[in-house]
């Protein structure tokens, strides 16, 4: 796959701060561990080995995962507040 469609596809796994698509991707795969025989990156190309993209997979489900959950809590929070707020307006009209 290109530099940009590693990019693209992992982009959640990556740094904030970004510079160029190689210099990301080598960062990230160092970062997590990944031994430098195991991948390769061309100016055109990015070469993974298998259990190295199933590593990168992993990864990228367990942070998607994870957001959705913050997400999930958020929403249920703001429910949850609206829901108070509503029994709150209804006690006080009643006293």
């Amino acid at each position: 796959m290109s530099p940009q469609e590693f990019t693209d596809q992992f982009r959640v796994l990556l740094p904030k701060e970004r510079s160029t698509p190689q210099q990301d991707i080598t960062n990230l795969l160092t970062k997590m561990g990944l031994p430098s025989s195991s991948f390769q990156i061309g100016r055109t190309k990015v070469f993974l080995k298998e259990s190295e993209r199933q590593i990168l997979q992993e990864a990228l489900h367990k942070e998607v995962m994870r957001r959705i959950i913050i997400l999930q809590r958020w929403f249920r929070a703001c429910l949850m507040r609206k829901q108070y707020l509503r029994k709150r307006d209804g006690i006080i009209t009643i006293q």
